[in-house]
């Protein structure tokens, strides 16, 4: 598989340039993810579709990708939060947040996770059970300081 060439093995900045710019453009982009920060819901070698927005607004419990302006990295975790237009990113299996993130630095959302070859179900009811217990171990076991960690451009 590695020597495949249809497949591009990309990442850092490069990666956050372009699947922003694939998205910006419409279309949906299809990657590996790796790490343990949205396990159960994504595992490491998960292969995620991230799909532009387009006419509708992020929402809580929605699974995004967001170019962190700082790392320069794309962090693929869920909005458990939403106030003035900001969102609060953060992963299912980790107590800190990311922080707030304007609008403009959600790349898309994971419409599809595959695993096995097999697809995840994404259910809107799972997403918000997801978010809400999420928000409850951020707001219970972490400090409330990370809550107002806001990122700008």
């Amino acid at each position: 598989m590695m020597n495949d060439p249809r497949r591009l093995e990309i990442s850092g900045q490069n990666f956050q340039q372009l699947i922003s710019g694939v998205v910006e453009k419409g279309a949906s982009v299809t990657f590996k993810v790796t790490g343990k920060s949205m396990f159960p819901n994504i595992i490491s070698n998960d292969i995620l579709t991230l799909a532009p927005y387009q006419d509708r607004m992020p929402q809580v419990g929605d699974v995004v990708g967001v170019a962190n302006p700082v790392t320069h990295q794309v962090i693929v975790h869920r909005i458990i939060n939403k106030k003035k237009g900001l969102f609060l990113i953060k992963g299912d299996n980790i107590l800190k947040s990311d922080g707030l993130f304007m609008k403009k630095s959600i790349i898309g959302y994971v419409c599809r996770i595959r695993r096995n070859n097999s697809n995840i179900a994404i259910t809107k009811l799972k997403n918000k059970k997801n978010a809400f217990l999420s928000r409850i171990r951020f707001f219970c076991l972490s400090k409330p300081l990370f809550y107002f960690n806001i990122i700008k451009y």
